[in-house]
């Protein structure tokens, strides 16, 4: 008498993210997947790589519409119990200053926080309130949002000064900590697509602000300056290609001289959807 053993079953337990558009990479988490043939979203087939026996990772393409996900093995076919939903390309443009919030970290698109070096993993701010002032609001990790590290918005309309620093309501407040903790300013990217970064870094303390800035999508550095000296300027302008859930970061550190004091620097950044554009 012949006998054999049952292939286990696959199955979903989750995915990420939940919705998004052409090039989306979506997370599959599970059990079983060791051996999958296919993955589909309703009856289209998708490309997927078989990370391990739990994980698979797949790339939505143009042809996808919003559907159940299914996982194809030997033994089985595993379906998500909610569908990933296809979403048009956004048209919505973000701007660090305009959309900051003194009550929600991470708030819609943008977080505050803090690296230890520049690729680190990032610390939110939990402590935010009027720390220098009627107007002026703050994200930090002390209570209040005072400094330092921290993250500040003028909300006046008009130029303010507190302290050392000379703050124009059009530019955020980015002050690095002592211990050369990388001020952060996140935005994460809703939909995938070809996207303007465009804005400037400024000094704005009074006493002469010497720091280092940088832009990273995902960890990666793709633009760099240094700001030295009260009013001094680094305009950046660029057209990054990402998907669903990419990070660009926003970052100020102490500079070359080692010391956080007098090292407020002005952040201004607009992202736009571009999908004409070249990509750098």
């Amino acid at each position: 008498m012949l006998s054999y053993t049952a292939l286990p079953r696959p199955r979903i337990t989750s995915f990420s993210p939940a919705n998004g558009t052409e090039r989306t990479i979506v997370t599959i988490l599970g059990e079983n997947f060791d051996a999958a043939t296919d993955i589909r979203i309703g009856d289209v087939s998708i490309p997927f790589t078989i990370d391990n026996a739990t994980q698979i990772t797949a790339e939505i393409t143009d042809d996808v519409s919003t559907g159940i996900l299914y996982v194809d093995t030997p033994s089985g076919t595993a379906a998500s119990s909610t569908t990933f939903s296809v979403s048009s390309p956004s048209n919505t443009a973000y701007d660090a200053v305009a959309d900051f919030s003194s009550t929600n970290n991470p708030a819609g698109a943008w977080s505050y926080g803090y690296k230890a070096a520049l690729a680190s993993s990032l610390t939110l701010f939990t402590g935010s309130g009027p720390a220098y002032g009627s107007g002026i609001v703050s994200w930090s990790p002390n209570s209040g949002g005072a400094c330092c590290p921290m993250v500040v918005r003028n909300t006046t309309g008009a130029t303010q000064s507190y302290l050392s620093i000379t703050q124009p309501a059009d530019l955020l407040n980015l002050h690095p900590g002592a211990s050369d903790e990388k001020t952060t300013v996140r935005w994460t990217a809703p939909a995938a697509g070809s996207y303007r970064i465009a804005g400037r870094f400024q000094g704005i303390d009074t006493g002469g602000t010497t720091t280092d800035v940088h832009i990273l999508h995902n960890n990666a550095e793709v633009w760099a300056n240094n700001i030295n000296g009260y009013g001094a300027e680094a305009a950046f302008n660029l057209t990054l290609s990402v998907n669903a859930g990419d990070v660009i970061d926003f970052e100020v550190g102490f500079g070359s001289n080692n010391a956080y004091y007098n090292d407020s620097t002005g952040l201004a950044a607009a992202i736009t959807p571009s999908a004409n554009s070249e990509v750098n």
